[in-house]
């Protein structure tokens, strides 16, 4: 069994330690990658992160992937979300403190 983002924040959760996500601290990116464009994804990741923005979502239409910030602007820690198709299915509520 998967990640289920849910809807509504009913689905599984992500912490990384950090604050939970908020509108402010999460941005999901407007585009898909190309395939398994990992380079992309972190240079997109790398625009988005910020002192204030710690998450970004980004998918490729097969998988979702996450940057997280821990306070460096970069993405210190990147996950795959194997088979979640659509970033668009997550939202600030699926990442907790």
């Amino acid at each position: 069994m998967g990640f289920d983002a849910g809807t509504s924040g009913a689905g599984d959760k992500l912490s990384f330690g950090l604050a939970a996500g908020t509108a402010g601290n999460f941005v999901e990116a407007s585009a898909d990658l190309a395939g398994d464009d990992l380079a992309t994804f972190i240079a997109n990741a790398t625009d988005a992160l910020n002192s204030t923005v710690h998450y970004f979502v980004q998918d490729n239409g097969v998988d979702t992937f996450v940057a997280v910030s821990f306070g460096s602007g970069e993405p210190d820690l990147i996950v795959r979300l194997a088979g979640v198709a659509d970033a668009t299915s997550l939202d600030f509520v699926n990442f907790v403190a």
